[in-house]
């Protein structure tokens, strides 16, 4: 099939259908744009204030008692309640999920245990961010496998 490189797409699903159900692979990814729909409407804009970092990067802020100690209802746990529950030394390595600015992580460095950290650059420079504070940042998005195998981790936050 011939096309235009960076021109529009030409129509293949039929030839497609043909070749997976005669056992063979789908056509190569090609250099082109699919054709656009023909009622296309413009999305409505993100209101300012939606999703914005406002003390994020603030370490003399809330960041600076985050997971510290108790604070408010009888649900929240302190790093040092967290480590109690098993015998000292036996929680080495974890992965914290959606750490923000990582401070879960450094408290938990400074226990002396290893935690990676998964974070995206939205409205910010996270990952960045974290790398500054010393600690390991894996940068992956929600649909990417992560790097690591079963039995790996002795607790995920």
């Amino acid at each position: 099939m011939s096309y235009k490189v960076n021109g529009s797409c030409p129509d293949d699903e039929l030839l497609a259908q043909k070749l997976l159900l005669k056992g063979c692979e789908p056509l190569p990814r090609r250099h082109c744009r699919p054709a656009a729909p023909s009622e296309y409407v413009e999305p409505y804009t993100l209101p300012k204030g939606f999703d914005d970092c406002k003390a994020c990067f603030d370490l003399e802020g809330p960041e600076k008692i985050r997971w510290a100690g108790s604070v408010g209802s009888g649900l929240d746990f302190s790093i040092d309640k967290v480590l109690a529950v098993k015998k000292p030394g036996t929680i080495r390595i974890g992965l914290d999920i959606g750490g923000g600015v990582a401070t879960f992580v450094v408290r938990m460095k400074e226990r002396n245990t290893t935690i990676v950290t998964t974070s995206m650059n939205l409205n910010g420079h996270f990952n960045t961010f974290i790398a500054s504070r010393g600690v390991v940042p894996l940068y992956i998005s929600i649909s990417q496998r992560l790097p690591f195998f079963d039995n790996t981790f002795d607790i995920v936050h």
